[in-house]
């Protein structure tokens, strides 16, 4: 597996130390800045065992789910379960109520929304038709 890791350029020689730490070969290493990010190839060879999930939370700190929500159901949290949790969600069918700190986004298929956690959050199908989403949850 290649993955191309663009970063601030502040933050090059820690996130590179990072993939290192996690057993990557760091290749094409691009350190001079441009526009304010630099860049490397992190390289891991994927084992048969390891899923897509792994992968990502390997490479990124964080998961990667996909959501079900049948018509009429919900799922709210209170508070973040990690203060300053990212969240990048991609509606893959049917819609979905997305409030996020008081905040409401309503998601078609193809919409996208990223946010952190730092309120309360739910999630709601009202729609006729399952919501289906990834949502990637990325560590502080």
């Amino acid at each position: 597996m290649r993955i191309r890791v663009t970063t601030r350029a502040d933050l090059f020689e820690e996130r590179k130390q990072q993939h290192i730490e996690r057993g990557y070969r760091i290749e094409d290493e691009r350190p001079i800045p441009a526009n304010g990010f630099s860049s490397f190839i992190a390289v891991s060879e994927i084992s048969d065992s390891d899923g897509i999930g792994d992968i990502v939370a390997q490479a990124l700190r964080g998961e990667l789910a996909e959501i079900s929500l049948p018509p009429g159901s919900s799922i709210a949290y209170d508070v973040s379960p990690l203060p300053g949790l990212e969240h990048h969600l991609w509606m893959l069918e049917g819609a979905l109520s997305v409030e996020i700190d008081a905040v409401r986004f309503q998601l078609q298929k193809g919409d996208c929304v990223r946010y952190v956690l730092s309120g309360p959050s739910r999630f709601l199908c009202a729609g006729k038709r399952t919501a289906r989403y990834l949502i990637s949850l990325i560590h502080p």
